[in-house]
Formats: structure tokens, sequence, C-alpha cells
């Protein structure tokens, strides 16, 4: 669902007018949501606007443990804890597409392979996915006769491109 709006809401309740802020208008909702603990937050149970609940403050405090066992996986770091210290060392690759409009040759992804240490890269158009694993070969005999060198280590999002039959 989108959220298409974003603003106040203004209450009367008692003969006495409320704002609540920062709500979201999501026109697909069958039924309106309200947010009991972002009420208390704002100290709306104090205004006797949410009535029956206990008053208390709410923690700043946030717990580490429960915030990990929320996630479904741990955030991707900002920087690298390491990187490369030669060439081939450690190479990154990734398929992208399809992408609209394909090429005037037809090709519609493109396979993007990079060097950590160089920071070179190279980027290798196809017409289908399976396309993928030929053209890394490829890549991988050119730079390794150009550097007499091996790559050590291939970083990838483990698609299945990169399998083989």
């Amino acid at each position: 669902m989108d959220v298409s709006g974003k603003g106040n809401v203004r209450l009367e309740i008692d003969g006495l007018t409320y704002v609540i802020t920062d709500v979201y208008l999501i026109p697909e909702l069958k039924n309106n949501l309200l947010s009991v603990g972002q009420l208390q937050e704002k100290g709306l149970s104090e205004k006797r606007m949410v009535q029956g609940l206990p008053n208390f403050k709410a923690k700043k405090l946030v717990c580490v443990d429960c915030l990990s066992g929320k996630q479904t996986r741990k955030a991707i770091p900002h920087q690298s804890s390491w990187r490369a210290d030669h060439i081939l060392e450690l190479v990154y690759a990734d398929l992208c597409g399809p992408i609209t409009p394909p090429s005037s040759s037809g090709k519609k992804y493109f396979l993007s392979i990079i060097d950590d240490h160089s920071r070179k890269g190279w980027i290798y158009l196809l017409t289908c996915k399976s396309e993928a694993f030929d053209h890394f070969k490829k890549f991988r005999n050119m730079v390794e006769k150009e550097t007499s060198m091996s790559i050590k280590c291939f970083r990838s999002d483990r698609g299945g491109e990169f399998n083989s039959t």
C-alpha cells in the first residue's frame, strides 16, 4: 500500500481540540489505525484523550537484543572492514536487469565486475541472464593472463547466474 500524504489531524473531544501530528494518509486502508503507544509518547493520554490506560513514561533506552531479535538480517555496513591489498585479491560481480528499453542490439542485462583493490570496473552487456557465467569465465581468463595473477576471492549476491551445469 502506498502512502499518498502526511499531515496533521485535528480532533475535538469533550469540547477541546487536539492535534495529532505526523498522520499518514493511505487510501487503500479500509479502517483507520491509531497507535496508542505513539499517542502516549506524545503525552495525549495525560490530556484524557486515551482513557483507561495507565500513565507511564516511554523509555528512551533501546534494548539492542530486542532490536536484533526483530531484524531479519544484519544491516549492510557503509564501509568495508577489510580491503584487498593486491589486484584480483577480491572481485565483486552483480547482474542487473532487465533494463528498459533494451540496447539497440537487444541487450537487456549487464554484468558489472569490480576489482576491490584497484576499483577498476568491467561491464558486459547480455541478452539473457544465462550468459553471465560464460562472460565471467572469459573475464577471469583475460585478467589472469594480463596480470599473471589469479582471482583469490569472488563475491556476489549469490544469484543463480554464476551456477553452471
